[in-house]
Order: structure tokens, then sequence, then C-alpha cells
């Protein structure tokens, strides 16, 4: 039978028999897209490339707290990981 484990810094573990598999979570309302979204576009303007783990909040900036609008965001995260894919 599957059992659920809470622990005190944000994280589930679920037991399956003798396997055991650590889930984190991530609040993304504590991130503010205002501020993630132009780090990302001036790192790329600098020519670096991002990295896979830099990625992910691009992908989840509708979740994140912030002032720009919806449409604003999604199109400058398109923008973001199109210039990532061709570099």
């Amino acid at each position: 039978m599957d059992k659920e484990i809470k622990n005190k810094n944000r994280s589930r573990s679920l037991l399956s028999g003798k396997r055991k598999a650590v889930i984190k979570i991530l609040r993304m309302k504590d991130y503010d897209a205002d501020k993630v979204i132009p780090k990302l576009e001036k790192k790329q303007r600098s020519g670096k490339r991002l990295k896979r783990k830099e990625l992910l909040p691009v992908l989840l900036t509708s979740l994140m707290d912030g002032s720009m609008i919806q449409e604003t965001r999604m199109q400058r995260n398109f923008e973001i990981l199109q210039k990532s894919r061709a570099m």
C-alpha cells in the first residue's frame, strides 16, 4: 500500500514497497516573472547559453507573480525559447 510522508522542508516522499520517490514542491507565486524574464533575456544577449534548469522557470512564468500581462509574458517566453534553441 502506498503512503505519503510530509516533510517540513516542502518536499514529499511517496513510498511504494521498497521504492521511494522524493518530490520537491515549488510555490510559483513566490517567484516574480517581472524579474525572471529580463534576467534570462540579459544572459542571452550577452551570448551565454541558458542551462536546462534555467529554462524551467520560463515555462512556468504564467503561474508566477508579477505585473506583466500574461500575453506579454508568453510572447517573451517564446522568444527566449526560440533563441535558446538556435544557440
